[in-house]
């Protein structure tokens, strides 16, 4: 019984040639994302308009964590506010809610507001 090779059918140049291409769009892709993911200088400063969140934002959710003017002196004091309920403006009705309760809120709505599937026809509900 005789045991032969079989030939390689890789030429090294076109290797070679295959790990240039590869290189230079793996370059040219970084390059790319880097000018999209890095923000322009002034791009976010006040008065310019925020980005749009891709499900929308609703309009009662109040924004802001703190009344201006109420900013706790201490990261401890934050953090107490953010588990807790309790007034942001009693005359007005605002309230603070923890920021668990907030986001699963947050997510509820979105989720009653997403559009969805109209039903295939002859199928049971």
């Amino acid at each position: 019984m005789r045991v032969t090779q079989e030939p390689e059918g890789l030429h090294p140049q076109r290797v070679a040639l295959g790990g240039l291409v590869l290189g230079v769009l793996s370059a040219v892709s970084i390059g790319v994302a880097w000018f999209v993911l890095t923000p322009t200088p002034g791009a976010l400063e006040r008065g310019s308009p925020r980005p749009a969140a891709t499900f929308g934002e609703p309009a009662h959710i109040e924004t802001s964590l703190f009344s201006p003017g109420t900013m706790p002196s201490s990261q401890t004091a934050a953090r107490v506010r953010l588990g807790q309920y309790g007034w942001v403006n009693r005359a007005a009705g605002v309230v603070h809610v923890p920021i668990e309760r907030a986001m699963e809120l947050y997510l509820h709505q979105a989720d009653a507001s997403a559009p969805r599937a109209a039903p295939e026809p002859g199928a049971t509900p």
